[in-house]
């Protein structure tokens, strides 16, 4: 999701009402293939009943090769199990 998303007002008011707290922000990178938007990407950790500080993390472009293999041995993983239970 784009960062700015977390911040809308109704979001905001959707969280407080149901009792979550914002703990981390992780941003990430802006894949290569992605046309540029200006806005930021980044993974948002909502906590149902965190008051506490919002972490800030900043995931490296090094950090993606070992995410992406590690999707990609998981997406291999589910499409063996799918396959096999079709059988």
């Amino acid at each position: 999701m784009t960062v700015n998303h977390a911040w809308t007002k109704a979001r905001l008011r959707e969280m407080k009402t149901r009792g979550f707290g914002l703990r981390e922000i992780l941003f990430v990178p802006t894949p290569r293939s992605f046309p540029p938007t200006g806005f930021q990407l980044g993974v948002v950790h909502y906590q149902r009943a965190y008051h506490g500080p919002i972490q800030l993390t900043e995931l490296a472009e090094s950090q993606l090769s070992f995410c992406h293999r590690r999707t990609q041995a998981a997406r291999n993983s589910a499409r063996l199990i799918s396959l096999t239970m079709e059988r």
